[in-house]
């Protein structure tokens, strides 16, 4: 151990704590042997120390293999049908870029362990219909993993462009597509997807700032698929060819399939920039949908006209559990259930009502007056254990907390939270000693389901010892510190439970800490 000398153990119950804790030690280190030897088998090539760029370190690459790639600029790239990841070794610090022809692609049936990550990424439109991601579509499609990813900015000028920033049908989490803007004049085609033109699989991205003549931030496809995504100010813009007025789908998104979900999604401030010709014709539809989407548990609002038709959804819609109001003109939508909309509509649960948004905070959160919380669907849950809210944004009611109470202060030791205890994850809280070095101690934390204060000697204990114990711990103090760790079970019926817990040095001289008062929550909603 090196952290007791020999003669020393005297005490049997010393002896066998430590004995258990080398037992343990000898136990992990056999789980852990395979795993560390199966991870240095995989190959890592360094970008640009043994490859001095992106591609060549590809071209080098089998399957399996990972490619990591420093700060930096980098030309434009193929995955050439492997299985590897290329990820950039800081989040946003190395980018790939080309003024010429898309960014990335994927052309050769990749599938999901083909993977990107964490690159800015901008490109022009060109031999292919996207400036920033290609992915194949048809024979050779490619369904590859993209993440933590920033698209935008990409070059579609003078170019037919369907997918300015993404084309295909890969699964993106994480990822920000903004600033990918089509043309509005043309005599060769019209750009579809600023954003995104596919059937993807998202999951937690921000579309924003993009523009089409159609589906100014999407173009969706059967099979696509959005969770807790943002899909804000972007804009669709009748356009105009050697013909005449082209159509225009779609501020937000445009849906050309009856097989499109979105689930947990804002669709918020897009603008239809329609056209309405002398004989009184439209040319615009939809400032957040047009199309036939299902719609679950998001936020529809704030979009706008200049010019055009219907402010909200163009062609039908199915939506529960969704606020739908304050766009311009009408509201649309053909299927309601559990929904904040104006009438109400009919259906189930539908009701009329302001839904208290936060607008401090800028981002459509409900606040706790909201009439939206708790009015979803009976049979649908929130994160938080509770009846599910209306709208994107669930406001939470079960928050994770862990608050230090010190009692009257007499108490030397320091217990500090290293995190938040949250439903299904680990949470830990380290006990320190500030004062001068002692020798090796055994420590103990205890918690309790009840805070008490009472006095004695040695210190002020401050649990209610009374009250169902639900924890002790003990270990060495080490460093004059120790640091506990608790998973905690996903298990809905654990949200709201409060613990007090106290820490102190056991045998020889007694030392007490301050309490935690934690109560096991989850963390706020993840809409970007």
């Amino acid at each position: 151990m090196g952290l007791v000398r020999r003669g020393s153990m005297r005490s049997p119950h010393l002896r066998r704590v430590l004995t258990r804790f080398q037992a343990s030690c000898r136990v992990a280190l056999a789980a852990i042997g395979p795993l560390a030897v199966d991870a240095l088998a995989l190959e890592s090539l360094h970008v640009p120390r043994d490859y001095p760029d992106i591609q060549a370190a590809i071209d080098a690459a089998t399957d399996g293999d990972q490619v990591l790639v420093e700060d930096g600029v980098y030309g434009p790239v193929d995955f050439l049908g492997k299985a590897i990841t290329v990820q950039a070794v800081s989040i946003g610090g190395a980018s790939i870029e080309s003024s010429t022809t898309t960014a990335v692609r994927f052309v050769s049936g990749e599938g999901s362990d083909s993977r990107l990550i964490g690159f800015g990424i901008r490109g022009r439109v060109g031999d292919t219909p996207s400036g920033g991601i290609y992915c194949e579509v048809g024979p050779r499609a490619a369904t590859p993993y993209i993440a933590d990813c920033v698209i935008g900015n990409c070059d579609a000028s003078d170019a037919l462009a369907e997918g300015i920033g993404v084309h295909g049908n890969p699964t993106l989490e994480r990822c920000t597509i903004s600033g990918n803007r089509g043309e509005i004049i043309t005599f060769i085609g019209t750009s579809a997807g600023g954003g995104v033109f596919g059937a993807p699989t998202m999951r937690a991205c921000r579309i924003t700032g993009n523009s089409a003549m159609t589906g100014g931030g999407l173009v969706l496809f059967d099979g696509a698929r959005l969770e807790d995504c943002a899909i804000v100010g972007n804009q669709a813009l009748v356009g105009a060819s050697q013909y005449g007025p082209i159509y225009s789908y779609g501020g937000g998104l445009e849906c050309r399939g009856n097989d499109v979900v979105l689930v947990g999604c804002l669709i918020a401030e897009n603008e239809m920039w329609g056209y309405t010709d002398f004989e009184g014709f439209q040319y615009g539809y939809g400032a957040a949908i047009a199309g036939g989407p299902t719609l679950i548990g998001c936020t529809i609002v704030d979009n706008r006209l200049y010019d055009g038709e219907v402010g909200g959804i163009f062609g039908g819609g199915v939506l529960t559990g969704c606020i739908l109001r304050d766009n311009d003109g009408e509201q649309g939508g053909s299927s309601f259930r559990y929904c904040n909309a104006p009438g109400p509509p009919q259906g189930e649960g539908n009701f009329d009502a302001d839904p208290r948004f936060d607008r401090a905070r800028g981002n459509y959160a409900l606040l706790a007056d909201s009439p939206c919380i708790d009015a979803g669907s009976p049979t649908a849950v929130d994160p938080d254990g509770t009846r599910a809210d209306v709208g994107s944004r669930w406001f939470n009611q079960r928050p994770p907390q862990a608050d230090v109470r010190v009692g009257a202060g007499t108490n030397r030791l320091a217990l500090v939270s290293d995190s938040l205890p949250v439903l299904g994850e680990v949470w830990s809280a380290t006990l320190r000693d500030p004062g001068p070095p002692q020798p090796w101690r055994i420590v103990a934390l205890q918690g309790n389901r009840a805070p008490g204060s009472i006095s004695y000697p040695f210190g002020e204990v401050l649990l209610d010892l009374g009250s169902p114990l639900v924890f002790s711990r003990f270990q060495l103090f080490v460093r004059r510190q120790a640091t506990f760790s608790f998973p905690i079970p996903k298990r809905l019926e654990l949200l709201g439970i409060g613990v007090s817990l106290q820490g102190g040095t056991v045998g020889g001289v007694i030392a007490l800490s301050n309490a935690l008062d934690v109560v096991i929550g989850v963390p706020g909603d993840s809409l970007p």
